[in-house]
């Protein structure tokens, strides 16, 4: 059973003295999206079982984290005039999916885009970071969710995301750390490398 906290039993205004510079971009970190929350409530192995043996519950309870985290953040961006949020929900390891297309489009997508559409209604940007080898739901996470950037690892097609979905997203590129931080790497081996992924 989950117990969802009382939004008014919380002070907001209590950070009004923020000061925000207006030359700088306002962000924030909006990480543990609705299937991360899952597994750490019930652990790992029992939320994927969850998926397949009670899809229902799992639906309802993405839908409440939904409504839970489109409230937090209208709360917050009646403080702060945020430019992005980031939003975090992995949901891939390094070799593929943690699920299939059918269950990601069954049980998170709606409440993703909702959560999604309801950042964008406050004219916030949106960042989905999104660990794991997720190619193969690339379409529907650009053409339902519609993030204006997405933090993914470099095992996906980012050459054919930016060449196919360039217009309406970009991505965030990490540099590959064993490549960057070898010693043996020459300052020229770096600068063509960093060269080699802006013209990528």
């Amino acid at each position: 059973y989950v117990k969802w906290p009382d939004m008014d039993a919380y002070i907001w205004e209590a950070s009004k003295n923020f000061k925000q510079n207006p030359d700088k971009v306002l962000a924030t970190p909006y990480g543990n999206g609705i299937f991360e929350r899952m597994h750490m409530f019930m652990g790992f192995e029992n939320s994927l079982v969850a998926l397949v043996t009670e899809p229902e519950a799992c639906k309802d309870f993405f839908n409440h984290m939904a409504d839970y985290k489109i409230e937090i953040f209208n709360r917050m961006a009646d403080i702060y005039d945020y430019d992005y949020v980031i939003y975090n929900d992995d949901w891939g390891t390094a070799k593929d999916t943690f699920f299939s297309v059918d269950t990601m489009k069954e049980l998170l997508l709606e409440p993703t885009r909702r959560i999604f559409e309801a950042i964008h209604k406050r004219g916030v940007k949106v960042e989905f970071h999104n660990c794991g080898h997720i190619d193969r739901f690339i379409p529907y996470i650009i053409e339902e969710l519609q993030p204006d950037m997405m933090e993914i690892q470099v095992l996906n097609d980012i050459k054919h995301i930016m060449s196919t979905y360039g217009d309406r997203v970009t991505v965030e590129y990490a540099p590959d750390p064993f490549f960057i931080n070898d010693p043996d790497i020459t300052r020229d081996q770096l600068k063509a490398y960093a060269r080699e992924i802006v013209d990528q």
